[in-house]
């Protein structure tokens, strides 16, 4: 979204308190909604990325999760890294949708309580998630020495969490290829499409980060008009 729309739609479509407190009662329910769709997504990956070694060394022939099975054939296991593919893209949409309802809510809180917006009792409004909440602490280290030492330990972290789902959809095709090589269509497909999907994610990151970056430039903006104890003009 373009800096001027979203300087219209929160100082123009937003200004008055009942607009505010009725649009900051639907965002939390959408927030909640968010929450809960990311927190499925997670648990659907983590429970294919340790059902899929076990389902391909045939040390178990079914995986049930409520509705949700894996079985052991062909077919179950090559879908399997697709899955994940689509999951894994349907989990960053989310979690994109789910940053900037976040952003938005704060500056909301700020405007209707007339709060700093990086003022602690707005912050305590600002719904986070737990790892969100443990960044948030401990990026927020004052001592200079312990803020390196603490970045410099969420460094790798932060690495594998980005890295992890493409090294798994690399593992997931490449053992599917040894298994089972490429003699048709079928498996062509198979093949390429948690490829051309993982693709898709990549570019809709680059999107979504470079759009936030714009966003983020505005409420720099935004802050930088506050009066001097922080409150949203």
């Amino acid at each position: 979204m373009a800096q001027k729309i979203i300087k219209y739609q929160v100082k123009k479509l937003l200004n008055d308190k009942d607009s505010q407190e009725k649009y900051l009662g639907i965002l939390n329910i959408r927030i909640e909604e968010n929450s809960k769709t990311s927190r499925k997504l997670f648990n659907i990956m983590l429970f294919i990325v340790c059902a899929f070694p076990l389902i391909l060394e045939t040390k178990i022939s079914e995986i049930s999760l409520g509705p949700f099975k894996l079985m052991d054939n062909s077919i179950a296991i090559g879908i399997i890294p697709t899955l994940f593919a689509l999951t894994y893209y349907r989990y960053m949409t989310v979690w994109f949708d789910l940053n900037e309802q976040k952003e938005l809510y704060k500056n909301l809180t700020s405007k209707y309580f007339n709060l700093g917006i990086e003022s602690f009792l707005n912050e305590k409004l600002t719904p986070y998630a737990f790892v969100e909440s443990i960044a948030k602490h401990h990026f927020n280290e004052k001592s200079k020495f312990l803020s390196l030492v603490v970045k410099a330990l969420w460094i790798p972290i932060i690495f594998m969490m980005i890295i992890f789902p493409i090294g798994f959809i690399y593992y997931s095709v490449i053992n599917l290829y040894k298994q089972f090589g490429l003699e048709d269509i079928i498996d062509w497909i198979i093949f390429l499409l948690p490829i051309f999907i993982q693709v898709l994610t990549i570019l809709i990151s680059i999107q979504s980060a470079k759009s936030s970056i714009e966003k983020n430039k505005y409420f720099a903006v935004v802050r930088n008009t506050t009066s001097s104890d922080g409150i949203l003009k």
